[in-house]
């Protein structure tokens, strides 16, 4: 029985993005990649049951000879992950700074810490594609990071955009909403002619710009709602059973995060 759900565990989905990038998706987490003949950049939550049928995925589609370079991006998946077992597999594994001073020196023997980090920006052109990672405002965290892959035209949101359902804002690792809607007004707006990016979020389907305007304006009127509660008295628990959240539920309630552990993070945020 435990074989069988490992094997569940690590399967993943491709979906084509451009000719040279795609959208990874595993039980946990989203990734997107670019490969071809320089190698491979996977950017994403890595985790490590999802580790090699990713790199199984990259291998069939890149020179196996070139590098391979993985951009750890910190999520509710990779909370505990190290660098997923990426270094063993000859990658070079790269993450926010932050996310890696967080980590402990020492994982069992499968993991390690990242070897490299970067602090605000980090940027490499790989197969024809420019890839920018651009540190964030704290909005899940003070590591937030958007992945743009500029040729393909497709931003990485992570955490900030979970896609499946309400974001988490995690006070513990400095998280804000202040900073989580400071991430998304950029792209919150309709599809334009010279606007149609695709966005990944950390999970669920490949979204539209609209889909981050709907996510946006729900967060701001959510946490609308909670502040005029509070303002008024209420406690954490009285906001929580008033559901402020049901006109969303729909939607966005069937994500990781619940619609009351979304409402308790707001209340703690907004002042």
């Amino acid at each position: 029985m435990i074989a069988v759900l490992v094997a569940v565990a690590v399967q993943v989905s491709v979906t084509p993005l451009s000719d040279h990038v795609i959208l990874i998706r595993s039980p946990r987490s989203n990734m997107v990649a670019s490969f071809g003949g320089d190698g491979a950049v996977v950017a994403g939550a890595m985790d490590t049951l999802s580790t090699a049928a990713v790199a199984e995925t990259l291998a069939v589609r890149s020179t196996p000879s070139r590098r391979l370079v993985v951009l750890d991006i910190a999520g509710l998946a990779s909370a505990g992950q190290g660098d997923a077992g990426w270094d063993a597999r000859g990658a070079l594994v790269i993450m926010q700074e932050s996310a890696v001073r967080r980590m402990p020196r020492a994982f069992d023997a499968a993991v390690r810490r990242p070897r490299s980090e970067f602090s605000q920006f980090f940027s490499i052109e790989m197969n024809g594609e420019s890839i920018h990672a651009v540190h964030q405002d704290p909005g899940y965290s003070n590591s937030d990071v958007l992945v743009h892959f500029e040729g393909a035209n497709v931003i990485y949101l992570g955490e900030s955009f979970p896609g499946d359902g309400y974001p988490h804002i995690d006070a513990a690792l400095s998280g804000t909403l202040d900073g989580l809607l400071k991430t998304l007004d950029p792209w919150a707006r309709p599809d334009q002619p010279d606007f149609r990016p695709r966005f990944v979020g950390a999970r669920g389907p490949l979204a539209g710009s609209a889909d981050v305007l709907a996510f946006r304006d729900m967060v701001k009127a959510v946490a609308a709602e909670v502040g005029r509660l509070k303002a008024a008295g209420k406690s954490v628990d009285a906001v929580v059973a008033s559901h402020p959240t049901a006109p969303y539920d729909q939607r966005w309630g069937h994500g990781l995060v619940s619609a009351e552990r979304f409402v308790r993070d707001v209340y703690q945020a907004v002042r």
